[in-house]
């Protein structure tokens, strides 16, 4: 689940680099297959309970992308919803809820969002006079975080939305954050991670908002344009950019910017503050830190790895090529 921090002060501006040098890895993650069911295709892992289950979507021929879970072993499809080009499962909370989003037309500009229970459906409808609802997060009190399009006399764009767990067809802007901002995540304290952009099309900065205000977070020195990707428990992750290659990022509950010392990009980052991300090394796709610390490195490109979360039970789930078969996968630490 993608949770964002608790509200701080604004980030100090200088920076700890997380190291880099120490190869001896308490763990070595191995990846496993998860079973599929019969008829489908094309696993993919996007969600997790943080207790052992998980949330992604098959393909079924002759009817598109499914939502399926899975849990001791056991994968459940929870089907489809029409009319969708596209289906991504994007969060679960510890309940078990899937959060998904769909797209259809013929340039995917029909943007919808589900919750996904059971089996059971349920749109996520915009704010009054919007469209276009892109949803982000889910978190273990059940509010949803996500996007809307606006056309208003006072701008066009996008909007960041809060659907409260007690009133989900009540959404409301989130207030305080202006026209053209990202939804990133959402802890369980109502405390949201957006990016905040000067104008349409500009770079979209971090910011910790709760309760109508908002704190941004710094970037490292030597880099600038930071992006925050993920959020758990009072940590954050994501990358800047610098005059050589991009450089990975973490934000502990401090707000000092560290830098990842062999990342790229922090992807994803659990409670405890396990972070993947995607590798420096030529020759292999992502690393995996502990506290900022570099632990291991895996993942060839020809595995075809990607991870689409994290778990605070130590696991990471997505999928990748697995005795010459693409498979939705779990890295488990061996």
């Amino acid at each position: 689940m993608r949770r964002a921090i608790p509200l701080a002060i604004l980030a100090l501006a200088s920076v700890v680099i997380a190291p880099a040098t120490a190869r001896a890895a308490a763990c070595t993650w191995q990846a496993e297959a998860l079973p599929l069911p019969t008829g489908t295709s094309g696993g993919v892992v996007d969600g997790t309970d943080h207790a052992g289950g998980y949330a992604g979507t098959v393909y079924r021929s002759g009817s598109g992308r499914h939502v399926v879970s899975w849990r001791n072993g056991t994968v459940t499809d929870h089907g489809t919803v029409t009319p969708a080009t596209t289906i991504r499962v994007v969060d679960q909370n510890r309940a078990g809820t899937i959060l998904a989003n769909t797209a259809y037309g013929q340039w995917g500009q029909v943007k919808r969002a589900f919750l996904v229970r059971a089996g059971q459906w349920t749109e996520l409808l915009p704010v009054p006079g919007a469209t276009q609802t892109v949803a982000t997060a889910v978190n273990d009190a059940g509010d949803v975080l996500g996007t809307n399009y606006v056309n208003r006399t006072s701008g066009t764009g996008q909007v960041v939305v809060r659907w409260p767990a007690d009133q989900p067809a009540a959404p409301v802007e989130l207030a305080g954050v202006p026209l053209h901002a990202d939804a990133i995540g959402l802890d369980t304290d109502g405390t949201a991670l957006v990016g905040i952009r000067a104008q349409a099309g500009a770079h979209a900065w971090p910011h910790l908002w709760r309760a109508g205000v908002l704190a941004k977070l710094a970037a490292p020195p030597n880099t600038r344009e930071p992006t925050g990707t993920d959020i758990a428990n009072g940590r954050v992750t994501g990358g800047a950019r610098t005059n050589g290659p991009s450089k990975g990022v973490y934000w502990d509950h401090d707000r000092v910017p560290r830098v990842l010392g062999s990342s790229t990009e922090g992807l994803h980052v659990n409670r405890d503050g396990m972070i993947v991300g995607s590798a420096t090394h030529p020759d292999i796709s992502h690393s995996v830190f502990r506290l900022g610390t570099f632990e291991h490195e895996f993942g060839t490109f020809d595995d075809h790895v990607y991870v689409g979360t994290i778990s605070d039970d130590g696991t990471f789930a997505g999928s990748a090529v697995i005795a010459g078969t693409n498979s939705a996968a779990v890295w488990r630490c061996g």
